[in-house]
């Protein structure tokens, strides 16, 4: 098998494994070994345990779509959705995501990959991207990243304490917010100091004065 008629055949794809290969016809310890050669060449990278990506994929929102796949179920929230949606400023860590599995941490030639527990409970607000390529990703509703960064930085945080949001933070835009809807994300959690907090927010949101960074 060349190198360059499987990147002809497989370049339109975020992401392969050797299993999605043995339907092509190869046999799958040929297709482990051939990948692992390309690996050394730097022609494929290794994600995680049986997971491969071309090294010089220019497919866009890549990372996004492969963030999905390295943990499922998943979708990303946190600072990198909060950055996407101009909630803060611009972030470049780890795309960061919420998961019902284990936390994890994937460091990648791609770039960083982090995960965070929640209960099933808990795992919603998120809706499809869907790109014109036909790829698709699963990125939490601006309202549920606020809500998902709240949760996860609570014994931090004083309810009473609205300065925190720009100060600490550095949250802007928010009157781009719906209001009701986080207050609905926060109740559903049944988290008392959580639905305090975000009803500070939402008072904080909406007094007067109050201008986007």
């Amino acid at each position: 098998m060349k190198y360059l008629d499987f990147k002809k055949a497989f370049k339109f794809l975020p992401y392969f494994t050797p299993s999605q290969l043995v339907g092509e016809g190869w046999a799958l310890p040929t297709i482990r070994k051939q990948l692992l050669d390309w690996e050394k060449k730097n022609n494929v990278i290794q994600l995680k345990k049986g997971l491969y990506c071309f090294s010089d994929s220019t497919l866009p929102f890549q990372r996004e779509v492969i963030a999905n796949r390295l943990v499922s179920p998943s979708y990303i929230s946190l600072e990198f959705a909060l950055s996407r949606y101009g909630l803060i400023p611009e972030f470049g860590g780890a795309i960061t995501s919420i998961t019902t599995k284990k936390p994890q941490h994937f460091q990648t030639e791609l770039g960083a990959f982090s995960y965070r527990h929640v209960t099933l409970s808990l795992f919603d607000g998120f809706i499809e991207e869907r790109l014109p390529s036909g790829l698709a990703y699963l990125m939490a509703k601006p309202e549920k990243a606020v809500l998902d960064f709240l949760y996860y930085r609570l014994p931090d945080i004083n309810p009473a304490d609205s300065q925190i949001f720009d100060s600490s933070f550095r949250f802007q835009n928010l009157d781009s917010l719906d209001g009701d809807l986080l207050l609905r994300y926060a109740k559903a959690s049944r988290v008392k100091k959580l639905v305090s907090v975000v009803e500070n927010l939402r008072q904080f949101i909406s007094k007067e004065g109050y201008r986007p960074l």
